[in-house]
């Protein structure tokens, strides 16, 4: 139990510093620009279909996609809508 009562701080101290961590992860910064690609992300458009309602090309919209996963650390389209939705 002695051993136990030890362990206490440093466990409180982990809990913390991972719950400031999640914390800001939790807001991105999106331009007006990127939080429209997300919402048609979400809305289960294609590459092709976002493209084309924003009048750009597949190959922005891919780029722009690709940006946004490797500056908010996600591997997939799935994870990027859920990690902005919070």
């Amino acid at each position: 139990m002695r051993r136990l009562n030890e362990l206490l701080p440093a466990i409180a101290l982990a809990t913390t510093a991972l719950l400031a961590r999640e914390q800001q992860r939790e807001a991105p910064a999106l331009s007006p620009r990127e939080a429209e690609i997300i919402d048609l992300l979400n809305r289960g458009l294609s590459s092709r279909d976002i493209a084309s309602v924003l009048g750009t090309s597949v190959n922005t919209v891919r780029n722009q996609v690709w940006r946004l996963m490797a500056r908010l650390e996600v591997a997939t389209r799935a994870e990027l809508v859920a990690r902005c939705r919070t």
